[in-house]
């Protein structure tokens, strides 16, 4: 897996592997915890999702767009 797979969602400390739609905390250097198993796009918490700033947001609507997930209503 390539380190363009990742893109860092700073308003939430988080990191998105856009290949998978996996999320992992953002270690102090800005990298990915890939000890930690990791969260699906489509198991996030709602808190998660309302800390997101624009930016980061239009970056995990383009990555459940591209990966074809469906989000419950």
């Amino acid at each position: 897996m390539s380190s363009d797979s990742y893109v860092n969602l700073d308003s939430v400390g988080s990191v998105l592997n856009v290949e998978n739609g996996l999320v992992y905390p953002m270690l102090v250097n800005g990298t990915a915890d890939l000890d930690d198993d990791g969260v699906h796009l489509n198991d996030v918490e709602e808190e998660w999702v309302d800390g997101l700033s624009t930016e980061d947001a239009e970056t995990v609507l383009t990555t459940s767009y591209n990966l074809q997930l469906v989000w419950p209503d």
